[in-house]
């Protein structure tokens, strides 16, 4: 006699757990990860965009852009199924941490153009 139940006896390490919070609060946490790494990532392809001197990186940049949308998607996806599961939130916060990255990046180039300088801390580095 095999319940669904009685198989996780032979295999207690693997058991699904109770979300602390509930199953809402981590998918409302889990859309709000993935919703900020997409933001994030749209204001740095929009720097990305503005920068002329970044022509001869954009193949690097697409790359890029596109492994942040797969780490985010595939943090989404597992933390939406098993949200108990730290690989997903790792993957969605690698996601969000290289879209950090690029933002940081082209923010950093754009400001220092010379026709640039008025912006925050731009004047602070001549």
């Amino acid at each position: 006699m095999s319940t669904r139940a009685g198989a996780w006896r032979w295999l207690p390490h693997i058991r699904p757990k109770a979300v602390p919070g509930g199953q809402r609060r981590a998918s409302v946490m889990s859309w709000s990860l993935t919703a900020s790494t997409m933001l994030v990532l749209a204001a740095a392809l929009t720097l990305t965009g503005l920068n002329p001197s970044m022509t001869p990186w954009l193949g690097f940049e697409a790359v890029l852009a596109g492994a942040v949308l797969l780490y985010a998607g595939t943090g989404r996806l597992l933390t939406g199924r098993l949200p108990d599961n730290a690989i997903g939130w790792l993957l969605g916060l690698i996601g969000l941490l290289v879209a950090a990255e690029m933002l940081t990046e082209q923010y950093t180039i754009y400001a220092l153009e010379p026709v640039h300088l008025s912006l925050w801390s731009g004047h602070m580095s001549r």
